[in-house]
């Protein structure tokens, strides 16, 4: 699941920086590769629960909405962009805010 850190490395979560890398190689992935592109940001959301890191978190649920948009899951997109929309107000970043209520939030 996590990158090979060589042998007789112990298993460890991620570094800071590897946990940040998921989410980008997540959006840029085209529709043959859509298990892969799931897969990649489903692992970014699942590091950024664990750290607890919020604002990550809830862009990566706004790159994981934009990619189920794209996949034609509206249902599961509004779900994702909701539940980004309510952290951002939470949290009080109105930029991250009001980019994501500027995106459509049905079908592409």
């Amino acid at each position: 699941m996590w990158p090979d850190r060589g042998a007789g490395s112990s298993p460890t979560l991620p570094s800071g920086r590897e946990c940040y890398a998921w989410r980008p190689f997540s959006s840029r992935r085209t529709s043959p590769d859509v298990e892969r592109a799931e897969q990649a940001i489903l692992s970014a959301i699942r590091i950024h629960q664990e750290f607890g890191s919020r604002p990550e978190l809830a862009r990566s649920y706004v790159t994981y909405a934009r990619l189920l948009r794209r996949w034609n899951r509206a249902d599961e997109a509004s779900r994702y962009r909701g539940e980004a929309l309510d952290m951002f107000r939470e949290m009080g970043m109105a930029r991250d805010l009001a980019e994501t209520e500027r995106e459509p939030s049905g079908l592409a």
